[in-house]
C-alpha cells in the first residue's frame, strides 16, 4: 500500500496524491500521478558528457547531490500525457539532510511549490508536474542499498521549457552585444524580480534563459518584462514581502556580474552602467543607492572570490 499525505501547500486545484510506487509519497498533476520515478535508469548514467545518440532518455546533469534526466516520452513511465519532461533526483546523502527532508518534505517538494507560486506571479519557469519523497519510515534507510541507489532520495518532474539559450550562451556568442537593449532588459528583469519579492539563491548566467521569440529592440513594460526571461533551479529560492532585502539584491547582482565578467560585462564601466540601469528600473536613485549597493556587492565578491568586482 502506498503511504501518502495530503500536501498542505496545494499549489493548484488540480493536484492529487502521487501514487507511483509503494513507500513513497508526494503530489502531482492528475496526468502524472502514476509517473514511475523509481523505474527510471538512474544508475545507468555516470557522466552526462558520455551520453548522447538517439536515446529517448539523456542525463543532462549529475553531481554528488543531484541528477537530472531528460525523458522524451513521458508516457513510457506511466504518465497520461506524452511530452518531453525533466526528472530530477535529489540525493539525501547525510544524516543532517535526511532529518531536514523528514521535516521539510525535501528540495523536490520545495521546488514544486515555489515553481507554481512563481508561475502565479507571472514568471517563466518549468511547470512542475510531480514530486515524490521516501515516506517517513524510509528516511533513515541505508542510501547505499541497493548499490548506487539512494532510497531516501526525493524526485521532481517538470515540463520541458522552450528557450533561446541561457545568458552565458548569449554573451559568449556575442549575441547579447549585438542585440539592442539586451543588458538594459536584463537589468529591468532583475529589478522586477526583486520588486516582486523573489530571491534566487543561484542567480547565475546558467540559470536564467532567454524566452523564445523575445525581441530586445526596447525595454518592454514591467508588466511584460518577466516574460522575456525564464528562471531555473529555484529549489533554494524564496519569496519575501516586497521588495527583497538589500543584501539579497547585492548577492543576486554579484552572481550575475560574476557570470558575465569575462564575456558581456568585461569592464568595470559596463558593470557600473548595468547597476545604474538596475537601480533606475528598481525605482531607486542611482546617486544615493549606488555607493551602498556597490560596497555590498564588493563585500560579497571579496568573500566569494577574494577580489572586488566594482573596484577601479
Amino acid at each position: 500500500m502506498v503511504t501518502v499525505r495530503r500536501d498542505s501547500s496545494r499549489t493548484s486545484g488540480m493536484d492529487v496524491n502521487w501514487s507511483g510506487a509503494p513507500g513513497w509519497e508526494g503530489s502531482a498533476h492528475p496526468d502524472y500521478r502514476n509517473f514511475a520515478f523509481t523505474d527510471l535508469p538512474w544508475t545507468k548514467f555516470t557522466d552526462p558528457r558520455l551520453e548522447g545518440g538517439s536515446s529517448p532518455i539523456k542525463c543532462v546533469k549529475i553531481s554528488r547531490s543531484r541528477q537530472v534526466l531528460r525523458i522524451e516520452f513521458s508516457s513510457d513511465f506511466g504518465a497520461n500525457a506524452n511530452e518531453p519532461v525533466f526528472a530530477k533526483r535529489y540525493l539525501i546523502n547525510s544524516l543532517r539532510r535526511r532529518v531536514g527532508n523528514l521535516l521539510s518534505g525535501g528540495k523536490a517538494r520545495r521546488e514544486y511549490v515555489l515553481g507554481h507560486r512563481l508561475i502565479r506571479l507571472g514568471f517563466l519557469t518549468p511547470v512542475p508536474l510531480a514530486w515524490a519523497i521516501a515516506a517517513p519510515q524510509r528516511i533513515f534507510e541505508n542510501p547505499d542499498r541497493p548499490t548506487g541507489y539512494a532510497q531516501a532520495a526525493s524526485f521532481l518532474l517538470t515540463r520541458d521549457l522552450e528557450h533561446a539559450g541561457d545568458l552565458l550562451h548569449w554573451a559568449r556568442n556575442g549575441m547579447a552585444d549585438q542585440t539592442p537593449y539586451f543588458y538594459p532588459s536584463l537589468a529591468a528583469f532583475l529589478a522586477r524580480v526583486h520588486k516582486t519579492g523573489f530571491y534566487h539563491d543561484d542567480c547565475s548566467g546558467r540559470n536564467i534563459f532567454v524566452a523564445p521569440g523575445t525581441l530586445f529592440e526596447s525595454v518592454p513594460p514591467s508588466s511584460r518584462i518577466l516574460k522575456s526571461f525564464a528562471v531555473l533551479d529555484i529549489d533554494h529560492g524564496r519569496v519575501y514581502p516586497r521588495p527583497i532585502p538589500t543584501h539579497h539584491r547585492a548577492v543576486n547582482l554579484f552572481q550575475i556580474l560574476r557570470s558575465l565578467r569575462k564575456t558581456g560585462l568585461k569592464s568595470n564601466a559596463l558593470r557600473m552602467q548595468f547597476l545604474r540601469e538596475y537601480l533606475r528600473f528598481a525605482d531607486l536613485d542611482p546617486q544615493t543607492a549606488m555607493p551602498k549597493l556597490g560596497r555590498m556587492i564588493d563585500r560579497v565578491a571579496h568573500r566569494k572570490m577574494g577580489m572586488k568586482l566594482l573596484g577601479k
